[in-house]
């Protein structure tokens, strides 16, 4: 409906809905998936294969990943609680399975619960330290965590930290 309504028409039986409802209170239908949606959809559809070999070809398969850490950023940023399971077959026919989640603090619940679903290991363990990244390097404040321990030592508090990794050096090295 025109003018910004919070109502939509249904296309099965010209019924009165809010346009966030998914079925139709009338004729029960599940309603269409939006439109835009389905028109970028049916685009990379038609795209795909041409899509994979060129991120191959270029050598940039992990910039996806990088886009995909910087979406999960934004959805925790406007309030969701994003998790994204990653599962990929290894050249030895073993399945490897990785978990990316936003720079936010989880519960033990919720870090036990990806510890089984994910396997032996939780996140993957940094080779070496990166130096010159360009995210971390324009932070003001660095998440931390948790608070390990705090202590009073000639006089002057201290605080252990356990801080947050860098989304962008912790996954990439």
């Amino acid at each position: 409906m025109p003018g910004g309504s919070t109502k939509k028409i249904c296309p099965f039986c010209q019924g009165i809905l809010f346009c966030a409802q998914k079925v139709c209170s009338n004729c029960k239908k599940e309603q269409p998936v939006k439109q835009r949606l389905k028109k970028k959809l049916q685009q990379f559809n038609e795209k795909r294969e041409q899509w994979v070999v060129g991120r191959k070809r270029n050598h940039n398969i992990a910039s996806i990943k990088d886009e995909a850490i910087v979406m999960l950023e934004k959805l925790h940023a406007i309030g969701y609680k994003p998790v994204l399971l990653l599962g990929k077959e290894t050249k030895k026919k073993k399945n490897k399975c990785e978990i990316l989640t936003p720079r936010c603090t989880l519960s033990t619940y919720a870090k036990d619960f990806l510890q089984k679903i994910e396997g032996p290991r939780h996140m993957p363990k940094r080779k070496k330290p990166q130096k010159n990244c360009s995210y971390h390097t324009r932070l003001e404040a660095f998440p931390i965590r948790s608070v390990v321990r705090e202590r009073v030592r000639k006089g002057k508090a201290e605080i252990l930290v356990d801080w947050e990794p860098c989304p962008i050096c912790y996954y990439l090295v």
